[in-house]
């Protein structure tokens, strides 16, 4: 199983060592950077190399809104748990430009029609950073993809609907 950054690595490792792998979940991806990822990045790795500090509270509302569903904002309750452990689990700044740079994926989508392992490629309906055409386009392009689309979360959906990702996985993982 491998999410965003972790679906690359993933797929990578399925083109360079198919044999180490049988299946493979891939979460929140895609097979080449579009404008929106490449602009995000960029300017995250802009404000990184500014040598700003953002305040914890500050990165942790940027964080809800950009990888949180509606639904999640929605609910003031679970809400307020979340942006609690975003503030005390902010990124580390001096590993922002190493993992963002790495987020600018050229086009590997005809790398990955070599892939021959079944993939479950799962997209999250409300994501804002890697939004489900990308993940769909990804599935198209490796030949034994099933894609799944979980409805109500965002990039982080794996945490906001684990009930509807756990289905997914085991019923990939069963057949």
């Amino acid at each position: 199983m491998g999410r965003s950054l972790g679906g690359l690595i993933t797929r990578e490792l399925l083109l360079a060592r198919p044999e180490l792998v049988t299946r493979a979940g891939l979460m929140a991806g895609c097979g080449c950077a579009d404008a929106l990822i490449t602009t995000m990045s960029a300017a995250d790795i802009e404000l990184a190399d500014s040598g700003v500090k953002i305040p914890p509270a500050v990165s942790a509302y940027r964080q809800a809104l950009q990888n949180l569903s509606p639904r999640t904002l929605n609910d003031e309750d679970g809400l307020r748990d979340r942006l609690g452990i975003l503030e005390l689990s902010g990124p580390d700044p001096s590993t922002i430009p190493a993992q963002l740079g790495l987020e600018v994926v050229p086009n590997r989508l005809p790398h990955y029609r070599r892939i021959t392992r079944p993939c479950l490629v799962i997209a999250f309906q409300d994501d804002l950073v890697v939004r489900p055409h990308p993940s769909r386009e990804l599935a198209a392009a490796i030949p034994a993809a099933a894609y799944t689309e979980i409805p109500g979360c965002g990039h982080h959906g794996y945490l906001e609907r684990p009930d509807a990702v756990n289905e997914a996985v085991i019923g990939f993982l069963g057949g």
